[in-house]
C-alpha cells in the first residue's frame, strides 16, 4: 500500500553503512518524500582537497600572507575561506560529474521504477478489497482472526525484508532483485486465485507475494537516486511515488469490475499477468549506476552481506528517549492504520453497503492519500515535522471517535471517514522520515536509525490484524464495533507518544517549529 509504505514503502541518504548506503534516503522519500535534507560528505572532494596540489597552493598562499601586513587572525580567516571555497567548488563539480540529472537513460529509469511501484504498492493498497472478498466467499466459514494472518504476514515480510534487500542492492544492483521480485509477485498473485484454504492463502499471498514486494521495494526506488543529484532527486522520487498511488486507485477498480464478470480465479490471473508485464518493463528499464558511482568516488566494496545487515540496525539507539518514544509512536500508528486499511471494506459490507461500493471506498481512501502525501510535508517546512505529525495523528484519532465509531452504520458517514482518514494516514507515512531525522543528531546515523525503527515497526503489521480480528468473533455490527473501539484506543496512544516525543525535544514550548 503506498500509504503503508508512504505504508509502503517509501524514503534519506546517510554516509554510513546503515540500512543501506543509498536506499535509506529512498525508502524514507517513498513512504514519505521527507521534508528534511541530509547532506553527505563527498569523499572524492575531500580526497581532492587533501591532494598534494591543493596543499601546495594553500602553503604558497600562507607564505604570501605571512609577508603581508595583515594580522595573524586575518591570515587564518583568509586561508580557511580559500579552503572552504575550493572544497565547495570541487563538491559542486563532483556533484555534476557524478549524476546525469536528466537525459533519455535517466528518464527511462524513472519510468521503469514508476511501473514497479504501480504493482508493488498497488497490491498493498488492494488488500482491503481482497480480504473482503475472500471473507465472504472462499473463507466464509473461517474466523476473521485466522483470515487476518494472510495479510499481516504479507505486510510484515514486505516491510521487514528491506533490512536484507538494502545490502543486497548495494552488492548486486537493482535489476537482479527486480527480476526475482517480479517472479515471486507473479507466482504469488497467480496462485492466490487457486486458493480455498487459509494455509494456501498464507503461502501464496502472504509469503510468496510478500517476498516479491519485499525484493522489489528497495531497488525500485533506489535506482532513481543513482541518476539524480540531491537537487533533483526529491522531484523524481515524487514521480516514482505517484506510481504507487496510481496502482492504489486502479487495482481496486479493476477488481471491482472483474470479480462479478470473471470470478476470483481469473481476476487474480489477469491481475498477475498485468503485474508481470509492468514488472518486466520496470526490471528492464530501472538500471542503477552503483558500480559507476563507486568508481567515480574511488570507493571499493568491503565487507560481507552479513556485515552490512548487522550495520543496518542499531539497538543502542533505543537508549535515546526521543528515539524510543518515536519508535513506539510509529509502531502504534502503523498498528492502528493497518487495521483500518484492511478491514474498512468488510466493515462497510457488514453495515449493508454493497461489495462494489465498499471497493469504491478503498479507491477514495487511496486517492485522497495522494494529496495527503504532499500537503503536510510542504507545511512541515514552516511549522515543523513533529507539529504536523501530532496534528494529523490527532485528526485520525478524532475522526475514528467522532465519525466512525458513532456513525459508522451510515453510508454517508463512511464516505466522509475514509476521505479524511486517507488524507491523514498518508500524511503520517510521508512525515515519518522527517521525524526520525529530527531525533538523529548525526546524519551518518540516519540510515541505521531508520532501519532500526522500521525493523521494530514491521512487527506492528504482523500483530495488528490477528489481534483486532479476534474482536470480530462474528461478522456482526456489535463485534465490528468492538474492533473500532480497539482501533481508536491504539490511535489515541500513537498520538500521545508523538506528543511525548515532541516534549522530550523541546519541553513545554508550544510555539516552536519542530
Amino acid at each position: 500500500m503506498i500509504n503503508f509504505l508512504q505504508k509502503s514503502l517509501f524514503r534519506k541518504r546517510s554516509g554510513s553503512e546503515g540500512f543501506t548506503s543509498q536506499s535509506a534516503e529512498d525508502l524514507a522519500n517513498l513512504k514519505t518524500l521527507s521534508v528534511t535534507s541530509h547532506k553527505t560528505i563527498n569523499t572524492h572532494a575531500v580526497d581532492s582537497l587533501n591532494s598534494g596540489n591543493t596543499l601546495s597552493t594553500l602553503n604558497a598562499l600562507d607564505a604570501r600572507l605571512s609577508n603581508s601586513s595583515s594580522s595573524e587572525s586575518e591570515k587564518k580567516d583568509q586561508v580557511d575561506e580559500t579552503k572552504n571555497s575550493q572544497k565547495d567548488d570541487e563538491d559542486e563539480i563532483n556533484e555534476e560529474d557524478l549524476y546525469p540529472n536528466g537525459g533519455i537513460k535517466a528518464y527511462t529509469v524513472v519510468f521503469g521504477s514508476f511501473c514497479c511501484c504501480v504493482t508493488l504498492f498497488g497490491m498493498m493498497d488492494s488488500i482491503g478489497v481482497i480480504e473482503a472478498y475472500v471473507q465472504i466467499h472462499q473463507l466464509s466459514t473461517t474466523a476473521v482472526s485466522s483470515i487476518s494472518w494472510i495479510f499481516s504476514i504479507f505486510m510484515f515480510i514486505s516491510m521487514f525484508l528491506g533490512i536484507i534487500t538494502g545490502p543486497l542492492y548495494d552488492l548486486f544492483g537493482s535489476q537482479q532483485l527486480l527480476v526475482i521480485g517480479a517472479g515471486f509477485t507473479f507466482v504469488g498473485i497467480f496462485c492466490t486465485g487457486e486458493c480455498t484454504e487459509v494455509y494456501q492463502f498464507v503461502l501464496s499471498f502472504g509469503i510468496c507475494l510478500g517476498l516479491g514486494t519485499g525484493f522489489m521495494m528497495t531497488p525500485a526506488v533506489s535506482a532513481v537516486s543513482s541518476w539524480f543529484g540531491k537537487g533533483h532527486r526529491a522531484f523524481f522520487l515524487g514521480i516514482v511515488q505517484s506510481g504507487g498511488s496510481v496502482g492504489g486507485v486502479i487495482f481496486p477498480i479493476l477488481l471491482r469490475s472483474m470479480f462479478p464478470k470473471h470470478g476470483f480465479k481469473w481476476s487474480m490471473r489477469i491481475l498477475a499477468f498485468l503485474n508481470l508485464g509492468l514488472d518486466i518493463i520496470g526490471a528492464f528499464l530501472a538500471k542503477d549506476r552503483l558500480k559507476e558511482l563507486k568508481h567515480l568516488q574511488g570507493k571499493s566494496e568491503t565487507g560481507t552481506i552479513w556485515d552490512k545487515i548487522k550495520h543496518s540496525i542499531d539497538p543502542k539507539a533505543f537508549k535515546d528517549r526521543s528515539f524510543l518514544f518515536l519508535t513506539l509512536s510509529l509502531f502504534l500508528n502503523e498498528f492502528a492504520d493497518t487495521i483500518v486499511l484492511t478491514y474498512i471494506s468488510s466493515y462497510a459490507i457488514s453495515q449493508g453497503v454493497s461489495q462494489q461500493e465498499s471497493y469504491n471506498m478503498v479507491t477514495i481512501l487511496n486517492a485522497l492519500g495522494i494529496i495527503g502525501s504532499y500537503i503536510p510535508s510542504y507545511l512541515a517546512n514552516a511549522y515543523g515535522a513533529f507539529n504536523m505529525m501530532a496534528l494529523v495523528s490527532g485528526t485520525l484519532t478524532l475522526v475514528i471517535f467522532i465519525i466512525w465509531l458513532p456513525f459508522g452504520q451510515y453510508k454517508a458517514a463512511l464516505y466522509v471517514f475514509v476521505s479524511i482518514f486517507g488524507f491523514c494516514c498518508a500524511s503520517t507515512f510521508a512525515l515519518t522520515g522527517a521525524t526520525i531525522s529530527e531525533v538523529t543528531k548525526k546524519t551518518s546515523d540516519f540510515g541505521k536509525r531508520y532501519g532500526t525503527a522500521y525493523s521494530f515497526v514491521s512487527f506492528g503489521c504482523l500483530l495488528s490484524l490477528p489481534i483486532s480480528g479476534a474482536f470480530i468473533r462474528q461478522k456482526t455490527n456489535t463485534y465490528y464495533r468492538h474492533m473500532v473501539i480497539f482501533n481508536a484506543c491504539m490511535s489515541l496512544l500513537a498520538t500521545f507518544f508523538f506528543l511525548l516525543t515532541r516534549y522530550t525535544i523541546v519541553g513545554k514550548k508550544i510555539k516552536v517549529a519542530v
